[in-house]
């Protein structure tokens, strides 16, 4: 148990970001099921990342530029949002 828990938290598989729990399994000779036991126990979750990591993608980068971009007429004057045509009773 105690090998599990240090390799989760303190190694990581070459060419991975983290442990799944198939592979853990292989390197310390118990099972998948174990590993996500002693995960649970220890309220581990080696897919989740404490960092914030932005993505790779280009196409990604451009959506959020053009998101976050203020939508504007051609008078300057920001556009109305579609949530404040909705009727209020």
């Amino acid at each position: 148990m105690e090998e599990v828990v240090v390799r989760t938290l303190e190694e990581v598989p070459e060419g991975a970001t983290h442990w799944s729990k198939q592979e853990l399994a292989n390197w310390v000779l118990i099972s998948p099921t174990s590993v996500l036991r002693i995960w649970r126990v220890f309220g581990l979750q080696p897919w989740r990342t404490q960092n914030f990591k932005i993505s790779p993608d280009p196409l990604l980068n451009d959506t959020l530029a053009w998101t976050a971009s203020p939508c504007r007429s051609g008078s300057g004057q920001a556009m109305t949002s579609a949530s404040s045509l909705v009727p209020r009773h």
